[in-house]
């Protein structure tokens, strides 16, 4: 089952956030969980919601956080999904890819034209997110100073 999370499971999903944050960054163990909570916090604080995927004991097994974004360049708002985490244990049986498409639907039916996300090169999500159609707008890319002579 999918819908929007209650408060209760909210704090289940708080309880998870630094994990969560740290393995869409491909960072594990380095994200601290007041720096996820400066992560999402501001999303939460401009309407963007969790919903979450249930199993039949009515337990959670995943969640996607999503919102809405504005492209200044395009002068648009578009929706934005701005986290997916299935808990481990439950992962490879298509939990992600139906809040995907749960969330791409609502937020169509919200009205936005696009939706977009922001995905770390080393997330392995990245081929679920492709399947969907996804398709990349930009790259980042960094440099090491200490790389450089």
């Amino acid at each position: 089952m999918i819908s929007k999370a209650t408060s209760k499971e909210m704090s289940f999903i708080y309880s998870k956030i630094a994990e969560s944050a740290s393995e869409g960054a491909a960072i594990f163990n380095s994200i601290s969980i007041d720096k996820a909570y400066q992560i999402v916090l501001p999303v939460l604080n401009n309407g963007g919601y969790y919903v979450v995927y249930r199993n039949p004991e009515n337990y959670i097994l995943g969640w996607i956080l999503i919102g809405e974004n504005f492209d200044l360049l395009e002068e648009q708002w578009h929706g934005f999904i701005y986290e997916l985490y299935v808990l481990p244990e439950y992962r490879k049986r298509g939990i992600g890819k139906l809040l995907l498409q749960h969330s791409i639907k609502n937020l169509k039916q919200q009205g936005y034209r696009e939706v977009r996300l922001n995905v770390y090169s080393a997330n392995t999500a990245k081929q679920i997110y492709e399947g969907l159609g996804f398709k990349y707008l930009q790259s980042v890319m960094q440099i090491k100073t200490k790389d450089i002579d």
